[in-house]
Formats: structure tokens, sequence, C-alpha cells
């Protein structure tokens, strides 16, 4: 049983070791701040998606502010660079844009949502 321990806590510390540097080695902090995140990023993707769809850049934002938000606690490159840029697009009056780039990078964000909540079962 200590050596699965050991193993789940090596595989987490190479796919967030970055993450886990920032809250100095706390992995029990990471595990915690993945299951409130986890339980929040549905409803803030599927907002922030409706925003997109519907052309409403000020809702689109506040969205995409948030979504970056929760990701960069787990993440500071891949898809949270590119909520970014969503965001920045968003800012601009570029929703069109926002909402391609959304679509187009739904799937990388859907991998990081479910590591994010694999965490969180750990």
């Amino acid at each position: 049983m200590e050596e699965q321990s050991v193993n789940k806590s090596e595989e987490l510390a190479s796919r967030f070791g970055e993450a886990i540097a920032r809250l100095d080695g706390d992995e029990s902090l990471l595990r915690e701040m993945a299951a409130i995140t986890a339980a929040d990023l549905p409803e803030v993707i599927d907002e922030t998606d409706q925003a997109l769809q519907v052309g409403d850049s000020e809702q689109a934002a506040s969205g995409l502010h948030k979504l970056k938000g929760m990701l960069s606690t787990f993440e500071t490159g891949g898809v949270t660079v590119e909520v970014h840029e969503m965001l920045e697009m968003a800012r601009r009056d570029g929703v069109v844009e926002a909402k391609r780039s959304f679509d187009r990078h739904r799937s990388e964000l859907n991998d990081l949502v479910a590591e994010i909540t694999a965490i969180a079962a750990k």
C-alpha cells in the first residue's frame, strides 16, 4: 500500500511539480485545491461557452478570467496560456476569435480538467 502512495506522489510531482513547488511542496494542499476547483470548473466552462456562443464579450471575459485563475493554480503553460489569449481577445471585443480558440482548445481544456479531477480523487 505504501508503494502505491509513493507512486501516486511521484506521478503527481511529475505532472504538477511546478504547482507543488509554488505550494512549498504541500501535495495535500494541491489535492484540496483540486477538489474545490474540480467542483466549480464545469459550471465556469459552461457559462463561458454560453457567453462566447451568444457573443457577450463582457460575460465571456469574466468567465475566461475565472477559468484562467482556476487553471493557473495547476498549470501556467499549455492550455492556460491559450485561455489567457482568449481572455485578451474577448476584452478587445474579439469574441468571435475567442470562441474559435475556445472550440479549438476544448480537448486540451477537458484533459486538464480531467487531471485536476483525478488529483482531487486521490
